[in-house]
C-alpha cells in the first residue's frame, strides 16, 4: 500500500488567501482473504487473492479574499469487491465499483452594522457511479456475464442567509435554499449478450425556508427556537422545529434542555433501482425517515483547563427506509422499522496552554 499528499498554502499581502492539496493512495489488495462462507474447492477453499485492491486519488483547493471564498473538490475511488456480493463470481477480481464526486463551491458573507450578517452561496455538485460485477453464464460452460451498474448525478443550488440583531434581546436568522438535481440516471445491464435491464432518467427539485429566533429571555437565560420547511418532488413538504432553554445560573455552570426533529428523504436508489425482476424492485412511494430527539445537558467547568458535561438523551425514528426481500424474492425498500434509544453520556476534557488536549468519555446506550 502506498499513499501520498502534496499540499501548498500561503496568505499574500493584498488579503488573498489560497490552499491547494492533492493525495495518491494505492493498495494491491490482501492475498489470500478468507471468508468461511466460501469454504468449499469450488471457490478457491474460501481465499480471495489480491480482490479487494483500492485505488484513489483526491485534489482539494480553496481561495479567500475579503468576503468571497470559492472552494472546488474532486475525488475518484476504484475498490475491488472480494465478497462475491450480489451472487457474483467469488474469487473473480474483476469485481469492482468505481464512485467520483466533484463540486465547485462560491461563497459570498459580508457584515453589516448591528451585527448583521448576509450569506449567500451557489453550488455545482457531480457525481459518477461504475460497477463492474461478473455472474456465471445460464449454462454450465457458458462463459462469465459482465454486469455494468451506472449511476450519474449533477446538480445546482444556492442559499442566502440573512442574520441580525433585533431590539438587542433577538438575535434573528432567516434563510431560504433551493436545489434542483437536473441528472439522476441509473443504468444497469449485460455487456455479452447484452441485456438492458434498467435504463431510468429522472429530474427534481427540492428547496427550503427556515427561521430562527435567539431570544435572551435574561441576562443568564436564552430561549432559541427554529422552524424549517422543506419540499421535495417526491414526497412533498415536511415541517421540523428545533427547539433550546440554556440557562447559566453560575459563571462556570451551563444546563440545555434541547428538542429537534428531523428527517432524511429516501434517494434515487432507494425510490426507483430495478433490474428487470432479476434482484431488485423500485417503490416510488417511499417517504422520509423521521426521528425525534430530546435531550439535557449540565456542563460544568473545573477551573481553567477542564470542561465536565453530564446529558441524557431519548432518540425516536420512525418510518425507517429498510431493505427487505419481498414475497416473490425480490429486494425492496420499505418504510418499515421504528427505532428507540435512550442514555446518558458522561465527559471530561481538558486544554492546556502548551497545546496539550485530552478527553475521556463513557456513554450507556
Amino acid at each position: 500500500t502506498y499513499s501520498g499528499r502534496l499540499s501548498y498554502g500561503n496568505k499574500y499581502p493584498s488579503g488573498l488567501e489560497l490552499l491547494i492539496s492533492g493525495s495518491l493512495y494505492n493498495s494491491d489488495g490482501v492475498r489470500g482473504l478468507y471468508f468461511s462462507e466460501f469454504d468449499t474447492p469450488a471457490t478457491n477453499n474460501g481465499l480471495a487473492d489480491r480482490a479487494d485492491d483500492d485505488k484513489s486519488y483526491s485534489f482539494f483547493s480553496k481561495f479567500a479574499f475579503r468576503d468571497l471564498s470559492l472552494t472546488g473538490a474532486y475525488i475518484s475511488r476504484e475498490k475491488g469487491i472480494p465478497t462475491g456480493s450480489f451472487g457474483t463470481i467469488f474469487n473473480d477480481n474483476r469485481n469492482r465499483t468505481t464512485d467520483a464526486h466533484g463540486y465547485v463551491d462560491l461563497k459570498y458573507a459580508h457584515k453589516l452594522e448591528n451585527q448583521a450578517e448576509l450569506t449567500a452561496r451557489v453550488y455545482y455538485d457531480d457525481y459518477k457511479y461504475r460497477g463492474d460485477y461478473i455472474y456465471y453464464g445460464a449454462n454450465p460452460g457458458d462463459p462469465p456475464v459482465v454486469n455494468k451498474d451506472l449511476a450519474d448525478g449533477q446538480w445546482a443550488g444556492g442559499e442566502l442567509m440573512f442574520t441580525s440583531r433585533f431590539r438587542e434581546k433577538h438575535m434573528f436568522t432567516a434563510g431560504v435554499e433551493d436545489r434542483y438535481n437536473f441528472r439522476q440516471d441509473q443504468r444497469t445491464y449485460d455487456e455479452a449478450p447484452f441485456l438492458s435491464k434498467l435504463d431510468d432518467k429522472r429530474t427534481s427539485n427540492s428547496y427550503a425556508l427556515y427561521l430562527q429566533d435567539e431570544y435572551h429571555l435574561l441576562p443568564n437565560l436564552i430561549f432559541n427556537a427554529g422552524l424549517r420547511y422543506d419540499y421535495y418532488d417526491t414526497f412533498g413538504g415536511t415541517i421540523n422545529p428545533r427547539l433550546a432553554l440554556i440557562y447559566k445560573p453560575w459563571e462556570k455552570t451551563i444546563l440545555k434542555l434541547l428538542y429537534g426533529d428531523a428527517f432524511r428523504a429516501p434517494n434515487v436508489y432507494e425510490l426507483y433501482y430495478a433490474d428487470n425482476g432479476v434482484t431488485a424492485k423500485s417503490n416510488p412511494n417511499l417517504q422520509p425517515e423521521k426521528i425525534r430527539t430530546y435531550e439535557l445537558v449540565y456542563e460544568q467547568y473545573l477551573g481553567e483547563h477542564l470542561r465536565t458535561s453530564l446529558s441524557g438523551f431519548h432518540y425516536q425514528i420512525d418510518d425507517l427506509i429498510t431493505q427487505q426481500t419481498d414475497t416473490d424474492g425480490l429486494l425492496i425498500y420499505r418504510n418499515m422499522e421504528k427505532v428507540e434509544a435512550k442514555g446518558v453520556e458522561m465527559e471530561v476534557d481538558g486544554k492546556w496552554a502548551e497545546g496539550l488536549q485530552g478527553r475521556v468519555s463513557y456513554t450507556l446506550q
